[in-house]
């Protein structure tokens, strides 16, 4: 090699601050494509796993309207703006991915817009063509400036055929205040029983000291039934404290002549095939109560050699109890929801003492809690559940 080109490569090997600058190029390069990775990553896998999220709260959301595809949809982007909302995450989901279709349970296979509609299946973007692709932060440095993502989940619904409720409904004087939070949740109940059974009934019994049947079983599952779930609403909105048009008098409180009245109601038709159960729904707030002004009522009930006489408290809660021993032996499920706003622990102790066969026991201090246990008492009868 001639001395002037020694020279020259001995500059260029001896050049130190060019060599650092090189390796710094290679370094910031390795450095922001594990930033890159870190970070971006991070929030891609945070966003997918919301993405997962929505879809599946959507999909169980929309599951039990799968029969109204307008309320099904409705429900499904009601749940994904509520998890992911528009204006932060753009619009991640659109009618036409909630698609109704068949499980079949027996194979686990997901069938999309085939009948019987049990099922639905909701798809979550964050995509280009939903124009709310995943923008990412350094990636772009990799060529890698944005992601499209989705998320699927299939929620499967099944009601049985009929799930029949006598509803029996305390209007005395210490429900007075709360009879509207009452009425809604009588409402409540309805509507899940004709909306879900569709070869349901239902009858509503009020009670003081005496009982006043307000509507028999009739059928009320939907849409066959409008008239009947009309009328049973029609009779809802009629509940009133004691005293008042189409209530018994303000007499005390005889739990046993209501639990009496729902058995005749149950007892009076032929319940429809596929039947989860009938049931009693006692909706109350106290301990029985023997009035002297409500001895003449007391005669009614099929128990009342229990008094030997005039009627005490006690002898109206054994009666309870036997009158929900006669369910029972019926085949009757008998539930309690209870309004306790003054913490009453044996008042408690006796209404639970009356649950039988499937029955469940609620207990609240806030009547604005009952709408909510009338709907999950309903619910429980039905099957919602993710498959895919």
């Amino acid at each position: 090699m001639p001395e002037a080109g020694r020279r020259a490569l001995r500059r260029f090997l001896g050049d130190r601050e060019g060599a650092v600058a090189a390796i710094a190029a290679v370094s910031l390069v390795v450095v922001l494509g594990m930033g890159a990775f870190a970070i971006d990553m991070s929030y891609a896998y945070s966003e997918r796993n919301l993405l997962q999220v929505t879809a599946s709260s959507a999909a169980l959301a929309a599951a039990p309207e799968v029969h109204d595809q307008s309320k099904m949809v409705a429900k499904a982007l009601e749940y994904a703006e509520a998890n992911m909302p528009a204006a932060t995450h753009g619009t991640v989901l659109v009618g036409t991915d909630v698609v109704p279709g068949n499980w079949n349970p027996a194979t686990k296979t997901w069938s999309p817009r085939a009948t019987p509609f049990n099922a639905v299946q909701v798809t979550t973007r964050r995509s280009s063509a939903n124009a709310n692709q995943l923008d990412l932060f350094l990636a772009p440095v990799l060529g890698l400036g944005s992601l499209d993502m989705q998320a699927s989940a299939v929620a499967y619904y099944r009601a049985p055929t009929a799930w029949d409720v006598a509803l029996v409904q305390d209007v005395t004087g210490s429900f007075a205040e709360e009879i509207g939070d009452a009425r809604q949740a009588d409402q409540v109940m309805l509507d899940c029983v004709s909306n879900n059974f569709v070869n349901a009934r239902m009858g509503l019994t009020t009670f003081t000291a005496t009982s006043q049947v307000m509507t028999p079983m009739l059928p009320v599952g939907r849409p066959a039934n409008q008239s009947n779930y009309v009328e049973m609403s029609d009779a809802i909105d009629l509940l009133d404290s004691c005293g008042h048009f189409a209530m018994p008098p303000c007499s005390g409180t005889n739990v046993a002549i209501g639990i009496e009245r729902a058995i005749d109601q149950l007892d009076s038709y032929q319940p429809a095939q596929g039947i989860v159960g009938q049931a009693i729904v006692i909706v109350g707030d106290g301990r029985p109560q023997a009035l002297p002004s409500a001895q003449s009522f007391y005669p009614e009930s099929d128990y009342y050699s229990v008094c030997g006489g005039d009627c005490s408290n006690s002898d109206l809660a054994q009666m309870a109890v036997l009158a929900a021993d006669e369910a029972n032996s019926k085949g009757y499920d008998v539930y309690v929801v209870f309004y306790d706003e003054e913490n009453d622990d044996a008042a408690a102790e006796f209404f639970q003492s009356l649950v039988r066969g499937s029955g469940k026991f609620r207990r609240t201090p806030n009547s604005r809690d009952l709408k909510d246990m009338m709907f999950e008492l309903c619910t429980n009868q039905t099957e919602l559940k993710l498959v895919m």
